[in-house]
């Protein structure tokens, strides 16, 4: 059985890589070589010089130009013996994740972040999240664009002008962070396993792997830039209320809640695909969960029972609802068909935790074009 790889092991590694730090002040002033008028930028925002035009043009050619690096890359890594520091899983996927970190950290820059590493020039945990987040935005997560976009207006309302890393990390929500890392996982996970079959064959592992990367990774680069570009341009409303982050009780019961409900998702077509099957037991053992807990789960799934869950502790609260959603879409896409019964179930849900109708269609659609 695949296990599914952990989003916080792939980004330490990539954030290990030699090269996978952008030095904000040296690549900005080679981007806006062309426009400068003075001879650095400097702490300065690429906005407060340029203005939006300019900068939505720089953060384009960004996107082309990472997007060629990373599928050249990918397309010699799919040669059998091609790199052979990249003929792995595990290497493959750490050079995926360095390139992800790259166009976050390049893309951040553009749109007026400062530097994401620290006096010392050195990632810590809070740029880790930060990262996390922005990963999550460019992998289509919902959750993850409405905790940046409430992050940043909670900062700006009490900050005037430029704003550090860690004020942003302070603001995002750690029990959604925590689930962020999972949901990013399994999507990863993903897209590897469906990448290795053709690697078998020379020339057609080769096409196919940068074929399947350009069409992975262009499309998350540009959610990035559109959530940037958009919270830059004006301030996003209010979407949910960090007053109601769980404590650590809370979170336990978040997790139990958020794995039950993928089971039952799968169990209610009354056909549970071995794949799915998979998946489900990753879940369960890789879970934050008690002893006792993993013990009913997995005796749920051996006698393919749905339990009843209260979804009362996180109704209204939209961001936690958002994230356990998009676990449920991954289970139902699993098996690439989405039955009646299952979005019933879906609608069911959705409704209990205070969602509209619209956020599952929402949903399913991002799970489908990302599958």
């Amino acid at each position: 059985m695949e296990a599914t790889l952990s989003w916080n092991y792939m980004l330490y590694s990539a954030l290990g890589v030699p090269g996978v730090k952008v030095d904000r002040e040296s690549y900005l002033n080679d981007v806006f070589s062309q426009y400068l008028k003075e001879d650095k930028i400097g702490e300065r925002s690429p906005l407060e010089l340029f203005g939006m035009d300019i900068v939505d043009v720089v953060a384009k050619k960004a996107i082309r130009n990472q997007t060629i690096a990373v599928t050249a890359i990918s397309a010699v890594a799919g040669i059998p013996g091609g790199l052979a520091v990249l003929g792995t899983i595990p290497a493959d996927v750490t050079q995926y994740c360095v390139n992800l970190l790259l166009m976050a950290q390049k893309l951040g820059y553009i749109y007026g972040w400062p530097a994401l590493y620290d006096a010392n020039g050195k990632f810590d945990d809070q740029t880790g999240n930060i990262l996390t987040v922005f990963v999550g935005v460019m992998f289509g997560s919902e959750a993850a664009t409405k905790t940046y976009r409430e992050a940043f207006r909670r900062v700006s309302q009490q900050v005037t002008g430029r704003f550090g890393p860690k004020i942003v990390a302070a603001s995002l929500s750690a029990p959604v962070v925590k689930q962020l890392t999972k949901w990013i996982g399994i999507k990863i996970t993903k897209d590897v396993v469906a990448k290795q079959p053709g690697r078998f064959v020379p020339l057609f592992g080769s096409l196919m792997s940068g074929k399947i990367t350009y069409s992975n990774f262009k499309p998350c680069a540009n959610r990035l830039m559109e959530v940037l570009h958009e919270q830059r341009d004006k301030d996003a409303p209010s979407i949910f209320q960090l007053e109601k982050d769980a404590q650590d009780s809370d979170e336990l019961e978040l997790e139990y809640i958020r794995i039950a409900s993928c089971i039952n998702m799968a169990l209610i077509d009354g056909d549970l695909a071995d794949e799915e099957m998979q998946t489900l037991l990753r879940l369960i053992e890789e879970g934050d969960l008690t002893d006792d807990r993993k013990t009913f789960l997995r005796a749920q799934l051996e006698v393919k029972k749905v339990v009843p869950l209260s979804f009362a502790r996180i109704k209204g609260n939209e961001l936690y609802s958002t994230m356990i959603l998009e676990h449920l879409c991954l289970i139902v896409q699993a098996d690439n068909v989405v039955k009646p019964v299952e979005k019933i179930y879906l609608y069911k849900i959705a409704q209990d935790m205070g969602l509209e109708r619209k956020s599952v269609r929402k949903a399913l659609k991002a799970a489908k074009k990302n599958r």
